[in-house]
């Protein structure tokens, strides 16, 4: 594993083991309202705006998904 994904693996996890505090708690919370509302945008955008709003929007999935179930990079053994 390269040292820039070391890094992003240890970042990763301790966003995920710091979970239960508030400020993350708090900020899952934001990130589900914000998921809602560009649900409820996006059948009526077009062109680049459209565009704009899936990119925001998986970026939202990936960091709810990093709360919910950690890191997406596994950490492999040094041989």
């Amino acid at each position: 594993m390269s040292i820039v994904k070391e890094e992003r693996h240890k970042i990763e996890l301790d966003v995920f083991n710091q979970r239960h505090e508030g400020g993350v708690r708090a900020l899952h919370s934001w990130l589900n309202l914000r998921r809602d509302e560009v649900n409820t945008k996006w059948p009526s955008m077009l062109g680049e705006d459209l565009v704009r709003l899936q990119g925001e929007a998986g970026l939202i999935a990936r960091l709810i998904r990093l709360i919910e179930t950690g890191p997406t990079i596994k950490e492999v053994a040094h041989v």
